[in-house]
């Protein structure tokens, strides 16, 4: 399965060797597109509705951490993995529920890591609404693709 990413870094150097590091050691993961700034990253993650998001935290302008300000619930379909030279964020990246916390210079088997426990996560997410839909002796739910993207709805949210 292919994972879509976008990487979101103020350093082109920082940028261009993670996006250089996710090509050779994480093959699976496609970066859709790679932005410098957060406003930048809002628009590409509303254009490409990528799985998968690289963050750096401290930029200009913006912190990587309000990256939740700009989107509605419904709309945070995309999980963050963020990228960052500065250790003190960590608590605030796992309390925004991020896949992982990646140090800077970042190292190959923590970047594959991170890309595995995504993995993990999505596949037991989706698993256990297959669960649920599947226990139930009433249908509740219907599975649609959107974006490249299957979504659960409730019937009952359906015209």
């Amino acid at each position: 399965m292919e994972i879509r990413s976008i990487v979101i870094d103020d350093e082109p150097m920082a940028r261009k060797l993670l996006i250089q590091m996710i090509e050779e050691f994480c093959p699976e993961v496609k970066v859709m597109s790679s932005c410098e700034n957060l406003p930048d990253g809002i628009k590409a993650i509303k254009k490409h509705a990528p799985h998968l998001v690289f963050l750096d935290i401290e930029m200009p302008g913006y912190n990587g951490l309000e990256i939740l300000d700009f989107f509605n619930e419904e709309e945070v379909n995309f999980s963050i993995i963020f990228t960052t030279a500065y250790s003190q964020f960590a608590l605030k990246a796992f309390k925004l529920s991020a896949i992982d916390y990646i140090l800077k210079p970042i190292d190959p088997i923590e970047l594959q890591d991170a890309v595995k426990r995504y993995g993990k996560v999505k596949l037991n997410q989706n698993y256990l609404l297959l669960k649920e839909m599947v226990e139930s002796k009433v249908l509740k739910k219907i599975a649609i693709q959107h974006n490249n993207v299957m979504k659960f709805l409730e019937l009952d949210d359906i015209l």
